[in-house]
């Protein structure tokens, strides 16, 4: 196999995985913005919480492919 062929597929592949953790962000962090503050603060303070922990991983991951 042509060494091209394979960075140019690793390269596609990497370029995919951004877009798929872009989407990810942007999910979750329409999910914490759509939290509505209920009776039960503490369930509306994890939910936002969980979303937060979601966004940072991703943010991770990302800057993982982004330095790859």
């Amino acid at each position: 196999m042509n060494k091209n062929i394979i960075v140019d597929y690793i390269q596609s592949k990497l370029s995919e995985r951004k877009t798929e953790l872009e989407l990810a962000i942007k999910n979750a962090q329409e999910a914490a913005n759509s939290e509505s503050k209920s009776s039960a603060g503490d369930k509306y303070e994890t939910a936002r919480a969980m979303a937060q922990n979601d966004i940072d991983m991703y943010k991770t991951q990302l800057l993982e492919v982004a330095r790859d």
